[in-house]
């Protein structure tokens, strides 16, 4: 799993569809939510890219996307966890000390 995972990539294209930006998936990368339908992901050389999606659907899409794809690169030795944010609430960001209600779905092996 891990050989592959390590091919996997972000690719970032253009309204021309000429690549623009790629960036490999791996067990530290991170795409993090900004806000509204905007993530923020880095590239090899460390410049920050924002991505706009078209809605929710892509956006969780994307998100899903790159956390299986992480997931693929951890060994027994690592982290045994993977945390990445898939779907985005409406309301105000909780904050340290706050009671929230999550709602989640997972599986052991």
């Amino acid at each position: 799993p891990g050989m592959a995972a390590a091919r996997m990539q972000v690719l970032v294209y253009d309204r021309l569809k000429h690549p623009v930006m790629q960036a490999p998936v791996h067990a530290g990368f991170e795409a993090i939510h900004q806000g509204n339908m905007y993530v923020s992901v880095y590239d090899p050389a460390g410049a920050t890219w924002s991505l706009l999606f078209r809605d929710e659907e892509e956006l969780s899409s994307f998100m899903l996307g790159v956390a299986l794809a992480r997931s693929t690169l951890w060994t027994s030795e690592s982290y045994p966890l993977v945390l990445q944010d898939v779907h985005f609430g409406r309301g105000a960001t909780a904050e340290y000390g706050d009671k929230v209600w999550v709602r989640h779905t997972g599986w052991l092996e």
